[in-house]
């Protein structure tokens, strides 16, 4: 269809491209060009504005934004259009800060190209205030981006501009995107500044660096705590500030410490802070300062660290099972589910449980036993009296010095009996104290004196007690166990759910189908009761973005989703799934089969890993027992000289002794 144009000229109109509250477009002709046709003519004040963009050309704009180029005229003087310059850039930002959305339709995008759109549009809206306009209606569909990471604005039919001194406002926004001094305000009514678009930007920048989360958008830190984003921008809790008091991030959302430091106190000056908002021109210098430091991670070519980090942030995430980055799936990646072996993990285990029960009884000999009054264990003191009973005969010196005791003892007797009679009792008492002295004198000889004995059993004592620290030490080892039991239970539960998500592999073309059906239907304002801009970006940045998503337990644990709106968002999927018609007579494409086993790929990979640590950990066992046997040995063996020595020093003592001890 043909269309006069303000300017004299005649445009003609192709295909659609896109419809909207407003209106619909439609691709010139030319190729070049793009019409907007609205529903109902526009009359009034906005149509006057629409006029003065027109008169005011591109203002520099042209590379940048959609800027309105001619008017389509309605009747009665009424705009029933306009034309602009047509926006090659084929994604909404939207398409592109989603992870879904980015895996299919820019599987090649890395945090790189991320962060080089964010300093783009940066750049965008600098140009934008540079000409003396604001954009005002910031949003998820006001920015369209290229494959190579341009940016261009569209919707400049609702920027606000000022012309001869009037200001021709912008009566429309996103909740999501309005800044707290204008939730609950009637737009209409309020002149709108280049601090108000901050706000905007630096959300659309936070969701293009943080993987589409919102700022906003997070779990309550206590009681009250805002559960919905207007709300939450409100109260201006954003959700990773530093001394965040209201709301926290939502799971598995990058920390806010992913960026530089710049651009942390950027964030935090948007969002947290009263003062100025940082300026586009800010945002864009910090960007381009942050892009250089980002190096390629060994791991993973699609990887990018920052350097003030130590450790490549994606692939924990990986490790964790949320893959923002996946990589590209190639004709080579088929999984070989014969490496999948349950039953050499068990295997592994038994070992580890067998060296565990032996070093358990061995420790078990470290429990507490009776300690007699000669200070040794029990037992001990049991082995050295038989020791002594059935131990060899004294040392010819312990016996000649028992004899030569004896023989003194009598010699003494006969003297002393003597001087009494014959002599005087004092010179017998003075024999007797010089026999005495003689025994005194006998009891330091070698091989019968009593500090051998008392030497060995010393000894004895010390092997005693370094036994029973060493095998303390086995319990304290054999306590520790428990992780490692608790290290096989995960195992186990590994094992459940590789076989499980093979179970899935199986039936995987019609699971496949239905997926990617439910995945055609995002989540819009129009799909379900209740469910408007600002709870779709809540449910987007908790991981929820079309009907291959809804799960009524995820949804429940979005603040400000009760049960009702949860069955609502399964009603929907579930009318959705009714209009499902799987075709088994469809092969699944080696890509996609690819893109299921992804799903069981990592805990795979995870299976081998703990298979080996298993291995590991079933020699390390083994050597442990074997360790500890070979202590327990050389323990026993020292016990046991200690025991024999303690046993002959006794026996020599008991031979020298005046009176010998029967046995000796």
């Amino acid at each position: 269809m043909r269309y006069a144009l303000s300017d004299g000229g005649v445009i003609e109109a192709g295909p659609k491209l896109g419809e909207g509250g407003e209106g619909v477009v439609f691709e010139a002709l030319d190729g070049q060009r793009a019409i907007k046709l609205y529903h109902k003519p526009l009359a009034g004040p906005a149509a006057d504005k629409l006029r003065a963009m027109v008169s005011l050309e591109t203002l520099g704009l042209g590379a940048q934004a959609a800027w309105p180029l001619a008017l389509i005229a309605g009747p009665g003087g009424a705009i029933a259009g306009f034309v602009m310059q047509k926006a090659p850039e084929p994604f909404d930002i939207h398409a592109v800060y989603s992870p879904r959305d980015r895996r299919e339709k820019l599987p090649r995008a890395d945090w790189r190209f991320l962060v080089h759109v964010a300093a783009n549009l940066a750049a965008a809206f600098h140009a934008a205030h540079d000409a003396g306009v604001i954009i005002g209606d910031v949003n998820h569909g006001s920015v369209r981006v290229g494959k190579d990471g341009r940016v261009r604005l569209i919707d400049c039919d609702s920027y606000q501009i000022t012309q001869g001194g009037k200001t021709l406002r912008c009566g429309v926004g996103v909740d999501a995107y309005t800044p707290p001094e204008l939730q609950g305000v009637s737009l209409a009514d309020v002149d709108r500044t280049s601090d108000h678009d901050a706000f905007g930007l630096a959300v659309l920048i936070f969701q293009l660096l943080f993987m589409g989360r919102h700022p906003f958008a997070g779990a309550p830190r206590v009681a009250g705590a805002p559960t919905d984003i207007p709300a939450a921008i409100a109260a201006r809790a954003y959700a990773y500030a530093a001394g965040g008091k209201l709301l926290r991030p939502p799971p598995s959302a990058p920390p806010i410490d992913l960026v530089s430091a710049e651009l942390v106190s950027l964030f935090e000056q948007a969002f947290a802070a009263k003062g100025p908002r940082p300026s586009p021109l800010a945002w864009h210098q910090a960007l381009m300062a942050f892009a250089p430091t980002l190096a390629v991670c060994p791991a993973s070519p699609r990887h990018q660290t920052p350097s003030h980090l130590n450790a490549c942030p994606w692939c924990a995430f990986d490790q964790a099972g949320v893959d923002f980055f996946p990589a590209p799936m190639t004709g080579g990646g088929a999984l070989d589910l014969n490496r999948f072996d349950p039953a050499a993990f068990e295997a592994a285990w038994n070992r580890i449980e067998t060296a565990q029960a032996r070093i358990k009884a061995v420790a078990a000999q470290a429990s507490p036993c009776l300690i007699i009054g000669s200070g040794l264990p029990s037992g001990v003191s049991q082995d050295l009296d038989a020791a002594i009973k059935a131990g060899p005969p004294p040392q010819t010196s312990a016996r000649l010095i028992g004899w030569l005791r004896r023989g003194l003892a009598v010699v003494t007797a006969l003297i002393a009996l003597g001087l009494v009679a014959f002599v005087s009792r004092d010179v017998a008492v003075m024999a007797i104290v010089a026999g005495l002295a003689a025994q005194l004198l006998c009891n330091a000889l070698p091989g019968a004196s009593p500090d051998a004995v008392l030497k060995a059993q010393d000894e004895l004592k010390r092997v005693c007690n370094r036994r029973w620290q060493d095998l303390q030490a086995i319990i304290t080892e054999a306590d520790e166990d428990d992780l490692v039991a608790r290290c096989r239970q995960e195992g186990k539960t590994l094992i459940r759910q590789i076989r499980l998500l093979q179970t899935q592999l199986a039936n995987a073309p019609r699971e496949v189908q239905l997926k990617a059906f439910l995945e055609k239907f995002p989540l819009q304002k129009d799909s379900v009761s209740g469910i408007g801009q600002s709870r779709i970006t809540q449910l987007a940045s908790f991981g929820i973005e079309s009907a291959g998503d809804i799960d009524r337990d995820v949804i429940l644990a979005v603040p400000g989703f009760g049960p009702q709106l949860a069955d609502r968002l399964c009603t929907w999927r579930d009318d959705l799934k009714r209009r499902f018609r799987f075709n088994p007579a469809s092969a699944m494409r080696p890509a996609d089969i690819r893109r299921y086993e992804r799903d069981l790929r990592k805990p795979l990979v995870h299976f081998q890993n703990e298979l080996k640590k298993s291995a590991r950990q079933a020699q390390v066992q083994e050597r442990r027992l074997a360790a500890v046997t070979a202590r327990l040995s050389a323990h026993d063996s020292a016990i046991t000289a200690a025991v024999a020595a303690a046993a002959v020093a006794a026996i020599n003592h008991r031979a020298g002794r005046l009176l010998p001890v029967r046995g000796a």
